[in-house]
């Protein structure tokens, strides 16, 4: 149910804003993965 809720969220976004989602969730998919480490600023 929450991977939907996530869907219709990224729905209503801008063109911009739903690239970055996708981007967070490939990040945080690596991260759960272990493949790699979040980015420290």
């Amino acid at each position: 149910m929450v991977a939907n809720e996530h869907v219709w969220i990224a729905d209503r976004q801008t063109p911009e804003s739903r690239e970055n989602w996708k981007a967070m969730l490939e990040t945080s998919a690596k991260v759960i993965k272990g493949d790699m480490k979040w980015p420290v600023e």
